[in-house]
Formats: structure tokens, C-alpha cells, sequence
């Protein structure tokens, strides 16, 4: 997994300023380092477009990415055993 930046957001991506609000990357207009170009939605509101803004600016305006979960591991019933070091039973 890429670690993103905010100047490599794709669309349905969120920058979160620190009192924990928020803005949702709606397109991606113009990709070119820190001059990439994303419309972006209004605050806490991700059906209501709210304008431009350029990734040096989210920088600027102190928006930050939250960690990413990493993506989920695929692993067999015997790998889980090996790597808990003890049998386990699935249930479903």
C-alpha cells in the first residue's frame, strides 16, 4: 500500500483539520506535485461542493490525512494457527 499525500489524494479521499472536521476530495483536476488541483467538498459535508483548493493549500490550511488502516491480510486457517502458535476453530 502507497502511503498518500496531500499531493496524491484521489476521489473519496478526507483531509481532517485538528478539531476534527473535515473535507472530501469530489475530483481531481490537475495533478502536478504540490500545484495538484482537487475540487473539494464544504466542510463536514460531503454532498455539497465548496470550491478549489490546490495541495499546497490544504498544507497551508493545516489539513492533515489520518493514518490508513493497513489493507487486510489473506492468510489460510494454517497460517493463522502457526501464527497464533495454537489451533483454532472457525466458526460460522
Amino acid at each position: 500500500m502507497k502511503n498518500k499525500t496531500l499531493e496524491t489524494l484521489e476521489v473519496g479521499d478526507r483531509v481532517y483539520k485538528e478539531g476534527g472536521g473535515w473535507r472530501e476530495v469530489l475530483a481531481v483536476l490537475n495533478r502536478n506535485g504540490y500545484k495538484t488541483v482537487y475540487s473539494m467538498s464544504a466542510y463536514n459535508d460531503d454532498k455539497q461542493a465548496y470550491g478549489e483548493n490546490t495541495a499546497w493549500e490544504l498544507k497551508d490550511y493545516d489539513y492533515t490525512i489520518k493514518e490508513q488502516e493497513p489493507e487486510p491480510k489473506e492468510m489460510t486457517v494454517a497460517q493463522v494457527c502457526e501464527a497464533l502458535g495454537r489451533e483454532v476453530k472457525i466458526i460460522k
